[in-house]
């Protein structure tokens, strides 16, 4: 990847992801209903699904950042450098523009590759989601993640979940966030 630069398939957009604290219990209840449609739609030769299970939003009292600003992100996770192009797009889009793709050339993005980064989207001032991604992680990787994970959660209490691993978990609790860690380095 360029410096500066990520692009990642649009499939693999908002699996991993930051919320509020107070969103854990509806995103815990929908791992559980995606764990099910993965059983209920298995292809019958045992490689892939045959229906899309799509990630139900928290209620908008609870997907409020309330004291995570664009501002904060940016001035927490200054210590990783900043990527200032995002691109998540389908196949075609790593050839040539992808009309359904998204493109942000001044992303609030912090990381290193396409394997280890986090981004917020925003507007107006608010947070309207924060992915991550945490690919092939070593030890200096899984250090700065945990430190951004500590930076952030120190401005707003939050919840870390994961649609690759079947995982929700409170950052702030140690004991489940090594397990994960430990899981992500399998």
């Amino acid at each position: 990847m360029t410096p500066g630069k990520i692009h990642i398939h649009e499939d693999d957009w908002g699996m991993r992801s930051l919320h509020p604290l107070m969103a854990l219990a509806h995103y815990r209840t929908d791992l559980d209903k995606a764990a099910q449609h993965a059983v209920d739609h298995a292809a019958p030769g045992g490689t892939g699904w045959t229906d899309v299970h799509v990630i139900a939003n928290a209620p908008e009292e609870q997907a409020q950042f309330a004291t995570l600003t664009p501002e904060a992100f940016g001035a927490a996770l200054a210590f990783l450098p900043r990527v200032m192009q995002f691109n998540a797009t389908a196949s075609a889009g790593f050839e040539k523009h992808d009309e359904w793709g998204y493109y942000n050339s001044e992303a609030l993005c912090f990381g290193h590759d396409a394997d280890f980064y986090l981004i917020c989207t925003h507007d107006a001032g608010v947070i309207r989601e924060i992915f991550f991604e945490l690919s092939s992680p070593d030890e200096v990787r899984l250090g700065f993640f945990r430190e951004a994970l500590s930076r952030l959660n120190a401005i707003e209490p939050l919840c870390l979940v994961d649609y690759w691993t079947d995982t929700v978990l409170d950052a702030a609790d140690e004991e489940a966030l090594d397990a994960y860690c430990r899981l992500l380095s399998e």
